[in-house]
């Protein structure tokens, strides 16, 4: 197998578009920490709003780094889209249950990213032999 297959390039440009998002989420919370007024609760809500775009900047980074060995990676490119679209999909699913039905879109990509990923093109493609050949 030479080329990339579509389901395989979907995946790839689905975790480029959530790291980026998550990239842009980081940035949102950590404005939000330095311009919060501080009163009686000020300092656990920054530490909070701090930890958060933590997280989402790990997220991101690890997503981008995800799609970018998807041309040579192996399996473990593979399970890692699979890791970031339940990680995605279950933390979107919070944000439907606590939050806005707005949320269910981040389910919905979370829930392709894992099907796709673990489909029979994706498995042929991570599973093919990738030394060279002079």
């Amino acid at each position: 197998m030479s080329h990339m297959p579509g389901t395989v390039r979907s995946v790839r440009a689905m975790l480029f578009v959530v790291g980026a998002l998550n990239i842009g989420a980081a940035g949102w919370f950590t404005v939000a920490a330095a311009t919060f007024e501080t009163g009686a609760l000020g300092l656990p809500v920054v530490v909070l709003l701090l930890l958060a775009a933590l997280l989402l900047g790990t997220l991101a980074v690890a997503t981008v780094v995800i799609a970018a060995k998807f041309a040579n990676g192996g399996n473990s490119a593979r399970a890692g889209a699979v890791a970031v679209g339940y990680l995605i999909a279950v933390g979107c699913a919070v944000g439907v249950m606590t939050h806005s039905g707005v949320w269910g879109v981040g389910v919905a990509a979370g829930a392709l990213m894992i099907v796709l990923s673990a489909g029979q093109d994706s498995r042929a493609w991570f599973d093919r032999d990738r030394t060279r050949r002079p």
